[in-house]
């Protein structure tokens, strides 16, 4: 019987995996698919623990896919939520508002990502709101005819109050948040409804 890499012990092949970055764990991946199924445990922790998100429609599909992938799911640990290349947070999604401009958590996109933190992401307790243009503010967006928000996207004050929404609704327990998020965390935690 000829020796290859895939006729390693497991045990070995744990040792090879632990010394390969991302890239060339992917790639090893290829080779048979003994090699695959012995390596997802591995690949998921590398490749699943910090997940990245823009609330695009593509991401958040991205982001269903992973989850309905019970082994990568579970190492997921910290979601970010950021743009990319100065885009606007989930700009082709629509996203509920109330009148006086606060997102809701109704919309079928702010629906997606309570089930995805509740029912699959069960490990994931980190989140950071990161925003290229953080000095946008919801105001800004504000028609002055129709007396309404016109707002194609997310702010950061958006995004972080989804997810504390979220937070607080299904009584999610937070392991990290970012100095934003923290701060209006411990307001609304203070404030008297």
């Amino acid at each position: 019987m000829p020796l290859g890499l895939d006729t390693l012990p497991p045990e070995l092949l744990q040792l090879i995996w632990d010394r390969l970055g991302a890239a060339d764990t992917s790639s090893l991946r290829l080779v048979s698919k003994r090699i695959k199924e012995l390596s997802d445990r591995h690949f998921s922790t590398v490749n699943f623990k910090t997940l990245r998100t823009n609330l695009g429609q593509r991401s958040l599909q991205r982001l269903v896919n992973i989850a309905n992938n019970t082994c990568h799911a579970n190492n997921v640990k910290c979601l970010h939520f950021e743009d990319w290349a100065n885009d606007v947070l989930g700009r082709d999604v629509e996203w509920d508002r109330l009148p006086s401009g606060p997102v809701t958590n109704r919309s079928a996109g702010a629906e997606t990502l309570q089930n995805l933190l509740v029912h699959k992401l069960v490990n994931c307790r980190s989140f950071v709101v990161r925003h290229a243009d953080d000095h946008t503010m919801i105001d800004e967006v504000r028609d002055p005819v129709e007396d309404k928000y016109d707002y194609d996207g997310l702010s950061t004050g958006d995004t972080t109050n989804l997810l504390l929404t979220i937070i607080a609704e299904t009584g999610l327990k937070s392991r990290r948040t970012n100095k934003y998020s923290q701060a209006i965390f411990e307001s609304l935690s203070s404030a008297t409804i």
